[in-house]
């Protein structure tokens, strides 16, 4: 009998605390529900804060990339589908084409002198002629005045020769923007032999023999 009145008691406790520990654990798992979703909504909010700066960085480099190509796009000559390098003698025309006045004198780097008039043009210089054709025919209003150059002559019948072939090579010149479309009215050659020397060089280095053209509008 008396272990049944301290059954009966401990069943009353244990009924008494039973609100107690069930709030008290309710409360944990509430507790603990909402720290993961404050730790999700973190991993959310730096989630977003990282592609945002992910999502940034990529907008910065593609204008970047965007100013870039645009100095690139600004640099770029194209003329008649060629294009043209800006360091170059046909930029260097082209600019003056489009911006010059007066008259100028440009040499052709890439078209041989060859005194015995021989064909000997390289897939460059063949380009070049074709930039230069293409601007005389854009710009009617330009003169060109092919000009063919030699080193420096022994004596005056070594002049007379040199003038004959520096005026034959100047023609042939001639004849290669002629084919390629120049009207004949802006076109004219002269062989000056070693009448305008460059100063820069030897009097009787090769580097003396050179085509020029003598631009003027």
């Amino acid at each position: 009998m008396k272990q049944s009145k301290l059954t009966l008691f401990a069943a009353a406790l244990l009924f008494a605390a039973a609100p107690a520990l069930l709030t008290s654990c309710g409360g944990s798992a509430h507790d603990h529900g909402n720290n993961g979703e404050d730790a999700a909504m973190h991993d959310d909010a730096h989630g977003d804060d990282a592609h945002g700066d992910a999502h940034d960085g990529d907008h910065a480099d593609a204008d970047g990339d965007a100013a870039h190509g645009g100095d690139t796009m600004e640099k770029m000559i194209t003329i008649d589908g060629m294009t043209i390098d800006p360091g170059s003698v046909e930029a260097s025309i082209y600019d003056y084409a489009e911006n010059g006045t007066g008259e100028m004198v440009f040499i052709l780097d890439k078209i041989p002198f060859g005194e015995d008039n021989e064909e000997e043009l390289t897939e460059d210089g063949k380009a070049q002629l074709d930039v230069l054709a293409s601007l005389l025919k854009s710009h009617p209003e330009l003169k060109c005045e092919i000009q063919g150059h030699t080193a420096q002559a022994d004596n005056a019948v070594g002049r007379t020769a040199k003038r004959t072939a520096s005026g034959l090579r100047a023609k042939w010149v001639q004849t290669k923007l002629s084919l390629r479309g120049v009207d004949g009215s802006q076109l004219s050659s002269k062989g000056y032999a070693d009448d305008e020397l460059l100063s820069t060089l030897d009097p009787k280095d090769d580097g003396q023999k050179r085509i020029a053209v003598k631009l003027n509008q």
